[in-house]
């Protein structure tokens, strides 16, 4: 009977370590998944977002550096040529980006500031065409002015949508950020703890 008792014991205290060992797995597995799932969608998603949203920016700066070169030299036909040439290359470029960055869009917020943005994407591209259309008629003088007044509101205003994009996508990441970092902190500590309740078992039943 004691000899049963003893088995039965050890039995019991041997199950026990092996379901506290199957939690160390699960737990690690889990808090590691969960890792990966924010690495993932810092990488993919969130990262993404923000480079998409200030390639667009750049573009837009470098369609205004354009504008500015072309106004200067407006009494050159092939300077001004040029110039329309570079900023519709951007221009096209910048599309491409945007398709892109909508592509990504996946929540509410971020379909909100989407339309923002793409609201001022075209306000600002309807300015700056009839910008470069002065160019083009000659109107050198009527251009600068109309740079300087007319196109500064709608460029500002999309820049400000992109940089409002950029940023929620930054909060996003270090909220994502910070929630896989406590993922980390508490698979150690859940690991440990289940770690050191087997060894206890073990050292007892020695």
């Amino acid at each position: 009977m004691s000899k049963l008792k003893i088995s039965t014991r050890l039995a019991f205290s041997f199950g026990l370590i092996i379901v506290l060992l199957i939690m160390v797995a699960f737990v690690s597995i889990s808090r590691i998944r969960n890792i990966n799932a924010s690495t993932e969608k810092i990488l993919n998603d969130r990262y993404a977002k923000v480079m998409l949203s200030n390639a667009i920016q750049f573009e837009v700066n470098v369609q205004a550096r354009i504008l500015g070169i072309a106004i200067i030299g407006a009494n050159d036909a092939d300077e001004v040529s040029s110039s329309v040439t570079k900023v519709q290359a951007s221009v096209k470029k910048n599309v491409e980006l945007l398709a892109r960055l909508k592509a990504l869009v996946n929540t509410p917020k971020g379909q909100e500031l989407f339309q923002a943005v793409a609201n001022g994407h075209e306000a600002y591209g309807k300015t700056r065409d009839a910008n470069i259309k002065l160019l083009q008629e000659g109107k050198s003088e009527t251009a600068g002015i109309f740079l300087l007044t007319q196109l500064r509101y709608p460029q500002e205003k999309f820049l400000t949508a992109l940089a409002a994009m950029a940023s929620f996508q930054e909060l996003l990441m270090e909220s994502e950020g910070k929630q896989a970092a406590a993922d980390g902190r508490m698979a150690i500590i859940l690991s440990l703890s289940l770690s050191v309740a087997a060894t206890a078992i073990a050292i007892a039943l020695a």
